[in-house]
């Protein structure tokens, strides 16, 4: 866990990012229909409320529990442009609804 004072750097200033960023972008849109989510984002994953030093895919989900949508992993295997093997990434899932538009 990281104390509430430390001083971090922005997701984007990561190495990570740019992995996290690249699966977004080409797995996005299959991942938000297999799990029923209503958004993805990256930022650091949060365990029983507190921010890790860990980041993270985030599902944004109406409902954890929802029996209608895959349920979603702990990690994400996806093989990186220019890569030849496989990395995980950790994920994290939010309960938030969807955007509603006026």
């Amino acid at each position: 866990m990281i104390p509430s004072d430390d001083v971090s750097p922005r997701p984007e200033e990561t190495p990570e990012y740019a992995r996290l960023l690249e699966l977004k972008r080409t797995r996005g849109r299959e991942l938000m229909r297999r799990h029923g989510a209503n958004a993805l984002g990256i930022g650091w994953k949060r365990t029983h409320g507190e921010r890790t030093d860990q980041l993270a895919l985030l599902f944004y989900v109406d409902d954890k529990r929802s029996p209608k949508a895959e349920r979603v992993p702990q990690f994400v295997r996806f093989i990186p442009e220019g890569a030849e093997e496989a990395v995980e990434v950790p994920t994290d899932v939010i309960e938030s609804p969807s955007a509603e538009f006026e």
